[in-house]
């Protein structure tokens, strides 16, 4: 369509000639916000700063270890550590560590006999590294306060509570006279290493639960029994120790001979640890079809007339085995003291027997009640020797 003078001059007088000609608006820069969609500019997120999948995953994974790092620290703070320790409340054995915290807990059949005394706790519990992996078991002899059913076992426990291996002297013994029922307690044990540079062993003792026969065991760390012996009265106070340092350790037990009716010492190890004890002068109380006991030494110590006049025995009061000798005290009146020290140097050549002033009150005391036969002389305890039975 073509203009005309008059369309062209109507064109000019309106203006629209001096107005530059506007170009299409060229589209938003990618990082300039886009208000087209309605959304305040600071509600807008550049796509290109979000984390990616990746920067997710890292930055959970550093928030897993970060709390396991403060778990971590948390727990060695609270979490019970190694058995230490232990203690029985009721009818339960209760294991701790360095810290008093308690490790784990077992619970028993029956109500036991809880210990009042170190010295006690040490006869019926014993922690520590018994087979050398570094790592503390827990050996429990069991007591029970209830009239006694069955014998007594020694059990070990592993650091985590876990039971390894248990024993129990169920074995049937019998002299000419009579036989035993197979009901035994576990009357002490101790744990020591057989000799220099060598692994440990546990020396355990048991009782007869009414008459005398008496068990001495030695176990191999896995409870394995290595050797037994028999004795025909009580052994009830255990030591070990290498007096003569010849590498090899002694096992000291003290106690009754029922057979004499006396105090005695036997000393056994690992060379000398069978067999049953040699009563010929008291054929009724010799335990049968046991080869002879080969003891390393055997020790009978005889009873004062003060001891004769009043009681059937003079029971072993106190033992230690240490500095270089043997210091075993009677009682040479149950249960009202009346001490007799028997020193003995560690090959038994030597024995120094020192009277109580114990004794020496409960002797006047007798003697002005008209108790004493005339034999009876103050002076009688230090004449006292050892017998001999076996060197």
């Amino acid at each position: 369509m073509i203009a005309t003078v008059a369309e062209l001059d109507a064109w000019k007088r309106s203006g629209a000639a001096h107005t530059t000609e506007r170009l299409p608006a060229a589209p938003p820069s990618p990082t300039t916000p886009d208000s087209s969609c309605g959304l305040p500019v600071a509600a807008i997120i550049d796509a290109r700063r979000l984390p990616s999948a990746r920067d997710w995953w890292r930055r959970a994974v550093w928030l897993a270890v970060a709390a396991l790092v403060v778990f971590g620290f948390h727990a060695l703070r609270f979490w019970p550590g190694k058995p230490a320790a232990c203690r029985v409340e009721r009818d339960t054995l209760i294991a701790l560590d360095d810290q008093g915290r308690e490790c784990w807990r077992k619970l028993l059949p029956y109500p036991l006999l809880e210990a009042n005394s170190p010295e006690l706790a040490s006869m019926y519990t014993w922690v520590g590294d018994l087979d050398g992996d570094g790592r503390n078991e827990v050996l429990f002899a069991p007591h029970p306060l209830t009239p006694v059913q069955e014998s007594t076992p020694l059990i070990c426990y592993n650091y985590r509570g876990v039971e390894r291996w248990r024993f129990t002297n169920r074995q049937r013994v019998r002299t000419s006279a009579e036989e035993f029922t197979p009901i035994f307690g576990l009357a002490s044990f101790l744990v020591t290493p057989p000799g220099t540079g060598r692994a440990n062993v546990v020396l355990a003792a048991s009782t007869h639960y009414l008459y005398y026969p008496s068990q001495v065991v030695l176990l191999a760390p896995d409870g394995r029994l290595l050797h037994e012996y028999w004795h025909s009265g009580h052994l009830n106070r255990l030591q070990a120790a290498d007096l003569d340092h010849d590498g090899k350790t002694e096992f000291y037990l003290a106690g009754i001979n029922n057979a004499w009716h006396a105090a005695t010492l036997v000393v056994l190890d690992q060379d000398h640890f069978r067999g049953a004890s040699q009563e010929p002068q008291m054929p009724d109380h010799q335990l049968l079809h046991f080869e002879p006991g080969a003891e390393r030494s055997r020790i009978i110590f005889p009873r004062s007339c003060l001891n004769t006049t009043f009681d059937p025995y003079n029971p072993v009061a106190t033992f230690s085995v240490n500095y270089g000798e043997i210091v075993l005290q009677t009682s040479e009146l149950i249960g009202a003291g009346a001490g007799i020290f028997h020193h003995l140097s560690p090959d038994f050549g030597q024995h120094r027997v020192v009277v109580s002033d114990s004794y020496r009150v409960e002797y006047q005391r007798a003697k002005s009640a008209g108790q004493l036969s005339p034999s009876c002389k103050p002076d009688e305890p230090s004449e006292l020797r050892m017998l001999p039975v076996s060197r």
